[in-house]
């Protein structure tokens, strides 16, 4: 299907079937498979009736006090994405567009619980560089999932307004000041538009492919975003690891520690070199002169 029919491929009314990103027909209602039920507008994108804001801040409280072992992996992304509302100016946008903007982030926790759940993966359990790749392959190969994440996390150059998502309405429309000065991945950088992105949401809807011998995880453009060691420790660290409070967001940037200064390494003497002589690469002597044995 090309662009300009998927762009025409609306619904006659909410709740039916459309063609998705794939080519192929998407659900009207999403359920059982993902921990909330989504129903698409007339125009295919997903909503879900769940009440976001109240859940987001329920688990985040449950976080700070400490008690975040009894969470999923994905409710812990939800309690982070929170702290990061809380504390950059998207708490600021009016009570609509909140919601709008945690449903785009939603759509892609979502699906990657849905991943989870149907890969059989522990979401329990802190993922390694193979769970994870077998809960993006599981989501990638799942149209549905896919149609969910994509609609989340959002296209650059989206062909239906269905996929605006976190890169049209999020990233770089709300708060280009407020930095991330927590420790980890995208420290010192801009809290919504890098961290947001690489840590607390990901890009599990889009490949990871080996480039110069290196796994790395593409974006929605196709871009390397990052090494799939890194995407890796930065899903553990938002998923099991980070309880992300005000401090860990400032407009300033956090003054390192200078590291303590070293005693400059003075290789030892070596001993003279003999007349007739000179070192080999590997320190050894040997003469300058050769001449045939007789």
């Amino acid at each position: 299907m090309d662009q300009s029919s998927l762009a025409s491929a609306v619904l006659p009314s909410s709740g039916q079937s459309f063609i998705g990103l794939s080519g192929l027909g998407a659900p009207g209602t999403i359920s059982g498979i993902t921990p909330n039920t989504w129903v698409a507008d007339a125009n295919g994108l997903y909503h879900t009736a769940t009440d976001l804001k109240t859940v987001w801040e329920g688990i985040y409280q449950t976080m700070q006090a400490g008690n975040g072992a009894s969470l999923t992996a994905i409710q812990r992304l939800e309690g982070n994405a929170e702290a990061i509302f809380e504390n950059t100016g998207l708490h600021k946008l009016n009570a609509a567009t909140q919601v709008r903007d945690r449903e785009d982030l939603q759509r892609e926790f979502d699906a990657m619980a849905g991943a989870l759940l149907k890969g059989g993966i522990d979401a329990s359990k802190p993922v390694t560089v193979t769970t994870y790749l077998n809960m993006e392959h599981v989501l990638q190969s799942d149209t549905t999932l896919e149609e969910l994440a994509v609609q989340g996390h959002g296209l650059n150059n989206e062909v239906n307004e269905r996929y605006d998502g976190y890169t049209n309405d999020i990233q770089n429309a709300v708060d280009n000041k407020t930095l991330y000065v927590g420790t980890g991945l995208d420290h010192n950088e801009k809290a919504i538009t890098a961290f947001m992105d690489d840590v607390v949401l990901g890009h599990s809807p889009f490949a990871t492919l080996n480039i110069n011998g290196h796994l790395t995880q593409l974006n929605q453009n196709g871009a390397a975003e990052d090494r799939i060691g890194a995407a890796v420790a930065a899903f553990n660290q938002a998923a099991f690891t980070k309880v992300y409070v005000a401090s860990d967001f400032s407009t300033t940037k956090a003054v390192d520690p200078v590291p303590k200064p070293t005693t400059p390494h003075t290789p030892p003497t070596a001993a003279p070199v003999p007349a007739g002589f000179q070192r080999a690469y590997d320190g050894s002597l040997v003469p300058t002169t050769l001449t045939a044995a007789t």
